[in-house]
């Protein structure tokens, strides 16, 4: 049996026969259909204002059942089927329908409503499901989202947007076409040849049974790995490549010349249109860690981290719950935070 929809109308199609509609399997909707999907034995159905399920195993007698939670979907390419359910993106948040759990808004640990229409345009989000995690981009930036235990785990804000991607399931890479390249050029996620991108990560609430002050942390990057030098190196390695794509460019066209004479560096950049690359410019240390640190939703601690160095947080406040985030251009493998220095040299 195939399904589909338009307007506000669900449509089923003979079974064994995808060509047939029947009107009889027709079921209108009080509101116009913005996505379907399958779960176990029941229909989601998503629409711009509240979520339907339907069920049975007659055509002709199905049965309609309409969500008492306005979670309306603001964009199609949203949706995700993952954890067993599906996600997508709201007004509020992104929801999260499982037959065993129901709706639940499933990033209310990490926004509000105000401070996800603040923060996030919901209504352009494209999606995808890539090693267990929610991928997405949007007008105003891009986001990965891990998730456990029907709750967001890690919320992490990355630097590039994308207008689409595709997953090779035979060597499970991604690539993705970035936003805003006017040659449309499609990359690899997590290509370690290119410069580390620039991150910016925020952790969950975290509850404690006694009230803490946490007064020191020490981050450990990848172990025998420098991302920063790395990067750097595959900064210096791309620029030499582009230099000699560019060169072989003028070699081959009878219309590229010298200009004013010439020059060992006037093809490092794009001139009037012509089909050369961009150099990527090499900065040192570019964007080293930053360290932040949340108690009770209020920010007391914002600092530069290094490398396996215990760095010292300030004094003075109490709290059960606290929120930690990092932001640079590096691997990090491990986040260790404790009450005193002392603490961390037992780690």
């Amino acid at each position: 049996i195939s399904i589909g929809f338009f307007d506000n109308v669900l449509c089923f199609s003979e079974p064994n026969l995808p060509h047939a509609w029947p009107e009889k399997y027709r079921i209108e909707m009080d509101a116009l259909i913005v996505a379907v999907e399958f779960i176990s034995s029941v229909i989601l159905v998503l629409t711009i204002e509240t979520p339907y399920l339907v069920s049975g195993t007659n055509l002709e007698s199905l049965r309609v059942t309409r969500s008492d939670i306005s979670y309306s979907c603001v964009s199609k390419q949203s949706v995700v089927k993952m954890l067993g359910g599906v996600i997508w993106a709201t007004h509020r948040g992104l929801a999260f329908y499982k037959p065993d759990t129901g709706f639940i808004l499933i990033s209310s640990n990490v926004h509000s409503a105000d401070s996800w229409e603040t923060v996030l345009d919901a209504s352009t989000i494209v999606a995808y499901l890539y090693e267990g995690k929610y991928f997405a981009t949007h007008s105003k930036g891009a986001f990965i989202v891990e998730f456990q235990e029907n709750k967001v785990f890690n919320w992490v804000t990355i630097s590039g947007q994308f207008s689409a991607a595709y997953i090779d399931v035979n060597t499970d890479i991604m690539y993705f076409v970035k936003k805003g390249n006017i040659r449309g050029s499609i990359e690899q996620w997590d290509d370690l040849t290119n410069s580390l991108r620039p991150f910016e990560w925020k952790s969950k609430v975290f509850v404690f049974p006694d009230y803490k002050n946490f007064g020191a942390v020490r981050i450990l990057e990848v172990s025998g790995n420098d991302p920063i030098t790395k990067s750097n190196k595959a900064v210096k390695l791309r620029n030499a490549l582009i230099i000699a794509s560019n060169a072989a460019i003028f070699l081959a066209s009878g219309e590229c010349g010298t200009l004013n004479g010439p020059s060992s560096g006037f093809n490092k950049t794009t001139l009037n249109g012509e089909n050369c690359f961009e150099t990527v410019l090499f900065v040192e240390n570019i964007l080293p860690l930053v360290f932040k640190l949340w108690s009770n939703s209020k920010l007391v601690y914002s600092g530069l981290v290094y490398n396996d160095i215990v760095t010292r947080l300030p004094s003075g406040y109490k709290s059960d719950r606290i929120e930690i985030g990092l932001s640079g251009s590096a691997i990090v493998k491990t986040i260790y935070l404790a009450e005193t220095p002392y603490e961390l040299m037992k780690i």
